[in-house]
């Protein structure tokens, strides 16, 4: 146990496979009530924002199992392609995450429930998606990719 832990706090990669492990139960959760209290109260709202963290989740599930199965694999070439396959996969989850995204959105415009937001809100909110692209774009670099 104390060296699968020492080992999982010097990998990077297995820092950030145990931080998706716990995001995923985080989703899971999240998702799931989000579905019942969506089916239970018949809201629209909650049921498309149920299937975003239902879909988020199954991403990362099988991105984390894709990770322990590519692992194992000694041959850097049968490495490269199966973590290409990875790839693809999280890309085509992400158009799922987009789409329930989207439908979100349409469902908030057709509904009429788009709010205005004013004053300070929409500042917080720029800067909020600032710090991450640009906390994206530093570690892109850093990382050289």
């Amino acid at each position: 146990m104390k060296n699968r832990l020492h080992r999982m706090i010097s990998d990077s990669r297995d820092r950030t496979a145990a931080a998706a492990l716990v995001s995923l139960g985080v989703n899971a959760l999240t998702g799931a009530g989000k579905l019942v209290l969506g089916l239970y109260l018949l809201s629209p709202w909650f049921i498309t924002s149920a299937v975003y963290y239902l879909v988020l989740g199954a991403a990362r599930g099988l991105t984390l199992r894709r990770y322990a199965q590519v692992r194992t694999v000694a041959d850097p070439e049968k490495r490269h392609g199966l973590e290409l396959a990875v790839y693809q996969k999280s890309g085509f989850f992400l158009c799922l995450l987009g789409l329930s995204y989207m439908a979100v959105c349409l469902r908030m415009l057709m509904a009429g429930d788009v709010a205005v937001f004013g004053g300070n809100i929409v500042f917080l909110i720029a800067l909020v998606a600032f710090s991450k692209l640009a906390t994206a774009s530093t570690e892109m670099w850093l990382t050289g990719t």
